[in-house]
């Protein structure tokens, strides 16, 4: 269905919408519940792990004090047995444990009539114990109790704990230690996880309080319970979250299910519409089926029409190039023999009339000699050039090492007479033919030594290196580098013409090169020259790397 009709039909299209547009509300409000549902239970496990924290300091807390009233009660029972030491005797025990425990700000004897006898430091001043309380709850006659808070004149609030002294059965009175709440309760919280701010009060007063921090947008369980110690003090425990716990405890999971679940909808809203598109197109995409298969049958009868046509040609090249392979022997044969006929004929003239002839006539005759020799190698030339191979060079391993030197070895005699100097380096081993490559060198080198400079010493160079050309990667470039005459630079692509000479009173017939090119590309590569007038030339044999023996 095009978006024209679509556009044109609000009917069918509210249609196509309805089913999808009623699956993504109800999968959206299903994750809204969904949503909720988690934040709910998430705050219901925070709430509890704030609830169980509280009890456990709460039974943390009423741990250490037990065990500071244990440390007291005996203290007061060596006391006893010793049957109450001297003063010197007891301050110098005060004085060692007060250096041990924090919090602990004096030791004093109360005796049984609530008044301190004594007490270290000296200068402590605290209030006389309500010692009828203490009778009448009966529990501090026969343990350690903790009384108070007091508040003396500095504001600081105090904890004391009482011990009982007997002497031969009979109360003598109390050993009260005397603790600053703060100190007292930062030591015990010490081993407390810092992620929560508590605060402990006894009635009214503070006993250790922290400031609360802004509470910010967030709301916070706080979880306040009652510890109950012997003496019938009971203290007020408030643990509540600080922000940092907060914030840790609130997951992303409610968001996330919420987020995900509108996706969800989104994509079934989607789902279905697409499905009800899909369906209005069943029919028209049939109809565009068969249209495509009746294409394609017409695209094979092409196909199979072409290929007839390039079978047809290919037997017609074949057949062509054999037909120029046999006039090149007809030609070759054909020429030859006048040719051959000729140069005879010239010889015997040359032999037995030679003396009759003036100096012009002999002249007249070695030119026609040399026509003669010229017409001879042009016609060996071209034949070289069609006996070339028209399919690919084989796949033999050639070492391109060897091959330069058969080259060389075949023109040892002319680098000798003009003292040549010939440098090869490194050369790879490459897949192809052999007698083919070593021609390639051999026209290069003499294509050198045709084109010297007779007032320098001829200089070529072999060498090999990685191939810069795009077109060829991996590959690698063979260069022939001579300082010879040279040639234009937009003569690069002239000199592998055939017959092409750049210049027409040089040696040779123009065909060489052209043969050097041939053997290069039926390799797979390319040959380029680069020419500097007076300089030299540079010829690049580049042969791609499926041609490298790795």
């Amino acid at each position: 269905m095009k978006r024209s009709e679509t556009r044109s039909n609000p009917q069918m299209a509210f249609e196509m919408w309805r089913v999808p547009l009623l699956a993504g509300l109800a999968a959206a409000a299903i994750s809204l519940l969904v949503s909720q549902a988690v934040a709910t239970r998430e705050r219901e496990q925070f709430a509890l792990l704030v609830e169980t924290s509280a009890r456990k300091l709460r039974a943390e807390i009423s741990a250490e004090l037990d065990a500071r009233m244990h440390a007291l009660s005996i203290l007061a029972r060596e006391w006893q047995d010793r049957l109450l030491p001297r003063r010197g005797d007891w301050e110098s025990d005060v004085r060692l444990i007060l250096s041990q425990s924090s919090g602990l700000q004096s030791i004093a004897w109360v005796d049984a009539s609530g008044q301190h006898s004594w007490a270290y430091p000296p200068e402590t001043e605290m209030p006389a114990v309500d010692v009828d309380k203490l009778r009448a709850g009966g529990t501090a006659l026969r343990r350690a109790v903790v009384i108070g808070p007091v508040v003396p004149h500095d504001g600081e609030p105090r904890l004391r704990i009482l011990a009982p002294l007997r002497d031969r059965g009979s109360l003598k009175g109390w050993l009260a230690a005397t603790f600053a709440s703060r100190e007292l309760f930062d030591e015990i919280l010490a081993s407390v996880d810092t992620t929560f701010t508590v605060n402990i009060a006894a009635g009214d007063v503070d006993l250790y309080r922290v400031p609360t921090a802004d509470p910010g947008d967030s709301p916070r369980p706080i979880r306040n319970t009652t510890l109950a110690l012997p003496g019938g003090l009971t203290i007020q425990i408030s643990v509540e979250p600080s922000n940092e716990m907060v914030a840790a405890a609130r997951s992303q999971l409610p968001l996330a299910t919420f987020a995900g679940g509108l996706a969800l909808s989104a994509l079934v809203t989607i789902a279905l519409f697409l499905r009800n598109v899909a369906a209005r197109h069943a029919s028209a995409l049939e109809a565009e089926v068969a249209g495509h298969e009746q294409a394609e049958s017409e695209v094979r009868r092409l196909n199979a029409e072409l290929e007839g046509r390039v079978r047809v040609r290919t037997s017609a090249l074949v057949h062509s190039n054999d037909e120029l392979q046999k006039f090149a022997s007809f030609v070759s044969h054909e020429l030859r023999q006048p040719l051959g006929t000729q140069m005879i004929w010239i010889e015997l003239l040359e032999s037995q009339a030679g003396r009759e002839l003036d100096e012009v006539a002999r002249k007249h005759l070695g030119n026609i000699r040399a026509m003669a020799l010229k017409m001879s190698e042009l016609i060996s030339a071209q034949v070289a050039l069609s006996a070339q191979p028209h399919a690919k060079a084989p796949t033999d391993r050639v070492d391109l090492a060897a091959v330069v030197r058969d080259a060389l070895a075949e023109l040892s005699h002319r680098l000798d007479g003009v003292g040549a100097k010939v440098g090869v380096g490194p050369l790879p081993i490459v897949l192809g033919d052999a007698s083919q490559l070593t021609q390639l060198f051999r026209n290069l080198f003499d294509n050198a030594l045709k084109y010297r400079r007779p007032e320098v010493q001829p200089e070529i160079a072999i060498s090999a290196q990685a191939a810069e050309e795009p077109g060829i990667p991996g590959g690698i470039e063979i260069l022939v580098e001579d300082n010879g005459r040279g040639f234009a630079p937009e003569d690069a692509q002239r000199i592998f013409q055939p017959l092409e000479r750049l210049e027409p009173e040089g040696d040779g017939q123009g065909i060489g090169l052209a043969i050097c090119r041939t053997i290069a590309e039926r390799h797979g590569g390319r040959l380029r020259a680069e020419g500097r007038p007076g300089e030299g030339a540079t010829f690049r044999i580049l042969i791609p790397e499926d041609r490298i023996y790795r």
